[in-house]
């Protein structure tokens, strides 16, 4: 090879090196959330709330009942006979809401490689009923995700979704939308996170057959004394009421069957 041929491909071999070679792509980027970071702040300094309830075809604030509540979470390890197969016996979470009467409602989660588990609720003195595990958050989860899946309960079958979102509460932080259809009756609850903080607030309405339409929401919250992030019930977008009774009237046992779990879901 002539010294100006080696020279050739000595350029053609760098430029190969240096960019021209075919490049991978990147990785494509982490989820923004974690099941792990979303409960991180369950277990530890207590959540108190302000918790609002109206029933009536309409929204109306000024007729709302409003009681103080406080959500207390503590890990529980389950002896090996009663622990979910499903669940590592060592994370299981319980959850006491309290109201001005006392404890009002145990509510059972636990970790696992899908995500964080919602088990059920139960009262106290009671046992936990038996039921399939619902996915609280998946284990990695983004803005625009949504999970969902068919339960068969007592009293029927049910189809619940949800979606994830922004949330207007704090920057980068997610709002999880949960719809659940019934016979006859559409429950939407929709949870809001911020990071460092943990849940901060949420909102929920109810539609059944033959019951009026009932509103729910939570204001000045704190996690340990501290106040959380809050934001105007003018600015918290529920779903439209005759709309959403007029779902819960169409959902026959029969609908249910012919329906996907993706379908429950309805505009906010």
């Amino acid at each position: 090879m002539t010294l100006p041929s080696a020279l050739r491909a000595l350029a053609f071999s760098l430029a190969l090196s240096v960019g021209c070679a075919p490049k991978k792509a990147p990785p494509p980027p982490a989820p923004a959330f974690s099941a792990a970071a979303w409960v991180a702040h369950a277990v530890g300094p207590p959540l108190s709330y302000t918790e609002h309830t109206v029933e009536g075809p309409t929204l109306d604030p000024t007729l709302a009942s409003s009681e103080p509540i406080t959500e207390t979470c503590t890990l529980e390890t389950p002896t090996a006979g009663t622990a979910d197969p499903l669940v590592a016996p060592h994370e299981r979470r319980v959850c006491a809401r309290t109201g001005p009467a006392g404890v009002e409602r145990l509510s059972v989660f636990a970790a696992h490689d899908i995500g964080d588990l919602y088990l059920g609720s139960h009262l106290p003195g009671s046992p936990l009923p038996a039921a399939a595990p619902r996915v609280h958050v998946p284990a990695r989860f983004d803005l625009g995700d949504s999970w969902s899946a068919r339960h068969t309960l007592a009293r029927g079958s049910e189809l619940r979704r949800c979606d994830v979102s922004a949330t207007p509460w704090c920057p980068e932080g997610a709002a999880v939308r949960c719809t659940t259809f019934g016979v006859h009756r559409v429950t939407w609850v929709r949870n809001h996170w911020c990071p460092g903080r943990g849940h901060v607030g949420h909102e929920a309405m109810a539609a059944k057959v033959g019951r009026p339409t009932l509103w729910s929401w939570s204001t000045d919250a704190t996690r340990g004394g501290a106040p959380l992030p809050s934001l105007p019930l003018a600015e918290r977008p529920f779903p439209d009421a005759a709309h959403l009774r007029a779902v819960a009237r169409a959902l026959s046992p029969e609908r249910i069957a012919e329906l996907s779990p993706d379908d429950a879901l309805v505009s906010d």
